[in-house]
């Protein structure tokens, strides 16, 4: 495969079937519907950035025939015990805010993943939290449905599988991809929220993500720190951001983008190339938390997949052989 290939990638090529999946605690098998495809994203940018604009306000201004529309409909309900089930998602909306669905691929998380849950629930704003495991074989599963996710589901592993099986189950306006050993920063839903917003007449970019701060599980040396530091200001120039950094979009141009390609490695980068090609990337003003357990456990291998893995990628070296130098299960 040369690098135009790579470039080249495109919806149609994916495999759009991530596998069979059970939501935790049911008891059938169900295969999630594969993604929807479109050539055309402007129309949906435009919508979506009408909703984004709703939601961030919270209950929008209604003319009076509207009003008593809707007064009509939810006394109809409270006849019946209370709102429809329409006016009652709508009640919430409004309340609310923006729904945001995280989804987060693991595997043997088991030790992060309650963590990783309770913080999110800390944060403000409407959020869904969707658990994307890959075939754990410590209690990541059971952990992450007693912390309070949304939905936990099994997939094929693979991160672009896992995220795209998640993805299929996700009801949020917009789609946040997001790491377990990774933390947002404070007012995160306010912060996605205004960096997918059109700004001075420009139309609003297609993607968002964070900046990094990579924080040492442990103690190490001044130069690690520097390693740490140069990785951070790598996540405020690059054109392709890594998967570190919080990808969020929203769900139309995710679906008409045709999700993740079903690569074992890579995935992220291959993603924010067609993006690239389709509209901005925009970086918000606020920085991840990342965990360094991974660079620490293999310092020198960490070094030279960072520097080197995504230039080769670009060149046309095949996911799947990097994956084996790779050497790390994910």
């Amino acid at each position: 495969m040369d690098a135009s290939q790579v470039l080249a990638l495109s919806a149609g090529d994916l495999d759009p079937d991530p596998g069979h999946r059970r939501r935790r605690g049911g008891g059938r098998t169900k295969r999630v519907c594969p993604l929807a495809r479109s050539d055309d994203l402007d129309a949906s940018l435009v919508d979506s950035e009408r909703d984004l604009d709703r939601g961030g306000e919270g209950i929008a201004a209604v003319d009076g025939r509207k009003k008593r529309g809707s007064d009509r409909k939810e006394r109809a309900g409270s006849k019946h015990g209370g709102l429809s089930g329409k006016n009652e998602r709508e009640l919430h909306r409004k309340v609310s805010g923006m729904l945001i669905s995280t989804i987060i691929p693991v595997l043997d998380e088991g030790a992060r993943i309650a963590d990783a849950i309770a913080e999110l629930r800390r944060q403000p704003g409407n959020w869904e939290l969707i658990v994307a495991d890959g075939g754990s074989t410590d209690a990541t599963i059971d952990r992450a449905g007693r912390a309070g996710a949304d939905h936990v589901i099994e997939a094929q592993r693979g991160r672009g599988t896992q995220m795209n099986a998640g993805a299929a189950l996700a009801r949020g306006e917009v789609l946040l991809f997001l790491h377990a050993d990774v933390r947002l920063p404070e007012g995160a839903h306010q912060t996605i929220r205004d960096t997918l917003a059109a700004r001075g007449g420009s139309p609003p970019p297609i993607a968002g993500c964070f900046r990094t701060r990579t924080e040492p599980d442990r103690p190490c040396s001044a130069i690690t720190r520097a390693v740490f530091r140069l990785a951070d200001l790598r996540s405020r120039f690059s054109r392709f951001p890594y998967g570190d950094q919080g990808l969020f979009l929203r769900d139309e141009s995710f679906r008409a983008l045709g999700g993740f390609a079903d690569l074992p490695l890579m995935e992220d980068i291959e993603i924010c190339q067609r993006l690239a090609c389709r509209g901005t990337i925009r970086r918000a003003d606020a920085s991840v938390r990342v965990s360094a357990r991974r660079f620490q456990a293999a310092p020198l291998r960490s070094i030279l997949a960072m520097r080197t893995f995504p230039l080769a990628f670009r060149l046309g070296v095949p996911a799947e052989l990097l994956h084996r130098l790779y050497g790390q299960p994910r």
